[in-house]
């Protein structure tokens, strides 16, 4: 690449170089963290390298989990020796990943200002930061799942075939590394029902979607493994352990036990506040944020039904680990809370740029709770 076109590029691309490079510098002051869960993954991706699947030999069975994530680690360790730490460090470099694809969306969506601060917000959670600095699959997941839904908006919006199959191989590359990759059709099918055009309007192309994910599939499970898709249904729905063990008797499941997680441990007080402040101001403002109603909504509609699932299975079920792994189950929302916090500095700067309309003059008291959400934004939460 020539010098000048170096120079553009980190021109156009240093504050989101700033925020990785400040993140990898408080990343690698913290983890890599460890429990049961971490343990279990770890000895599954030395099934690869092993036996060349992601079996684990103290339950003398192959891991409850889709099979990629393992994979990939198999191959990282190849490469980078075989440990704990380099491990960690590949998910760390899936969580910094995952940060430009928040920018990215951010951008697509909002505007540049806002896919900054969403960015920014989103890898200086504390629940970023310990799932980026854990050896689980649910940051590659997320990676993924993000991938699949920036490449999904780019072809909707261009009403692309090409991209739109890019997309569907994305989105089967997701879900055969981990089953929540599943919540990224919901933004997605959204945007595709409001903005779809001519060419993706077809039954035929959003059939077409679904085949890369239902070849993966039927090629891990049926040729590789050699049990079955029916046999996936089944073990899933029946036999996987975040389906058959119940609350303790004398636990008393809380509808809020979600909302707990979200204001204590994985965003915070203002974090919360800076989103449903953002809300707020669009829908009171909606002629004027028209153009930010339709985003904020279906950032909206997409942490209600993670949440809502979550709450299904830990309170309605009675199961205890959605109950007890919120951190989990939840974290495919968490870009989404970062995009509609990250949107609240967008909308100020819009009423500022024109302080003569008069919702905009009729709004100060909003810009200024809105400013004081901000700077205490991703304040750490309280444990």
């Amino acid at each position: 690449m020539p010098s000048g076109g170096i120079r553009k590029l980190i021109s156009e691309y240093y504050p989101l170089l700033g925020i990785l490079i400040g993140i990898v510098l408080l990343s690698v002051t913290l983890g890599p963290f460890e429990n049961g869960d971490t343990e279990l993954e770890y000895e599954a991706a030395l099934g690869v390298i092993k036996w060349g699947m992601p079996y684990m030999e103290y339950y003398g069975d192959m891991i409850n989990q889709p099979p990629l994530g393992f994979y990939i680690e198999a191959l990282f360790f190849k490469i980078f020796g075989l440990s704990f730490d380099t491990g960690v460090a590949l998910i760390t470099l899936f969580g910094l990943g995952c940060t430009v694809l928040v920018y990215k969306i951010g951008k697509v969506l909002y505007g540049k200002t806002t896919g900054l601060l969403a960015a920014a917000l989103f890898a200086s959670t504390p629940w970023q930061l310990v799932l980026s600095r854990s050896f689980l699959i649910d940051v590659q997941c997320l990676f993924f799942s993000l991938l699949c839904l920036f490449v999904g908006i780019h072809a909707i919006r261009k009403d692309s075939e090409k991209l739109f199959m890019v997309s569907g191989t994305l989105f089967a590359i997701a879900l055969l590394t981990k089953f929540f990759a599943i919540f990224v059709l919901i933004p997605l099918a959204l945007f595709y029902f409001r903005y779809r055009q001519k060419n993706l309007s077809h039954i035929f192309t959003v059939a077409a979607y679904f085949l890369p994910t239902l070849l993966l599939f039927f090629l891990w499970y049926d040729v590789i493994w050699g049990r079955g898709i029916l046999y996936l249904e089944t073990h899933a729905a029946f036999s996987h352990d975040d389906f058959v063990n119940f609350n303790a008797s004398g636990v008393v499941p809380s509808y809020f036990f979600v909302g707990t997680f979200l204001l204590n441990y994985g965003l915070g007080w203002f974090f919360i506040g800076a989103v449903g402040l953002s809300l707020l101001v669009c829908l009171l403002l909606r002629k004027f944020f028209s153009r930010f109603l339709v985003f904020d909504l279906i950032c909206l509609v997409t942490i209600m039904s993670v949440v809502g699932v979550n709450t299904f299975l830990g309170v309605g079920l009675n199961l205890s680990f959605p109950y007890n792994n919120a951190v989990k189950y939840n974290y495919q929302s968490l870009p989404f809370f970062s995009l509609l916090a990250a949107s609240l500095a967008s909308k100020c700067f819009s009423l500022f740029h024109f302080p003569r309309h008069p919702e905009g003059c009729n709004s100060i008291p909003l810009l200024i709770s809105s400013y004081a959400f901000q700077g205490h934004g991703n304040r750490p939460a309280r444990k």
